[in-house]
């Protein structure tokens, strides 16, 4: 973050995928290039509140920090910016990079990544765990069910 000639970036996602994608990674003991979307996991409404607190945490740590070096914060939402054709992705980022002052930039041709996929190719939340009724009970009880589904709070612009 103190480095000058560095474009900080901040990817947000739902909390909800990014909790279950990393228990299924952690179940797996594999981070990448693992199709986990016939594994259904067993998830924890007071274990996602710890882990969300401690993300939570983790953002505001690193939001402090740019802060205190006067850096410029640029926000990616993953479903809207990541998850997207890579030559879309290339556009976007090209574009970020040009904001930020990177000059004479062109946008590679990326159609050597068409075959990329997500992990876990299915849509609902809910079919990507086993106990998705009481999971939603428990933090409904708890008062959290927003936790789950709002992105990390927004970040200071």
């Amino acid at each position: 973050i103190s480095r000058s000639d560095a474009i900080i970036v901040f990817v947000r996602r739902r909390p909800i995928d990014t909790y279950i994608s990393h228990m299924k990674a952690a179940t797996l003991g594999k981070w990448s290039q693992v199709d986990t979307t016939n594994l259904k996991i067993k998830i924890d409404a007071t274990e996602f509140l710890n882990w969300w607190q401690q993300a939570l945490d983790w953002y505001h740590c690193l939001e402090a920090a740019c802060w205190a070096h006067g850096r410029l914060l640029n926000h990616l939402v993953y479903e809207d910016d990541i998850d997207i054709a890579p030559q879309q992705l290339a556009q976007k980022l090209v574009a970020l990079l040009t904001r930020n002052g990177v000059p004479n930039l062109t946008t590679p041709d990326l159609r050597q990544f068409e075959g990329i996929h997500r992990q876990d190719c299915t849509e609902a939340v809910e079919q990507r765990v086993s106990n998705w009724p009481e999971f939603y009970d428990q933090l409904a009880a708890m008062g959290a069910k927003e936790k789950a589904f709002d992105l990390i709070p927004q970040l200071k612009p």
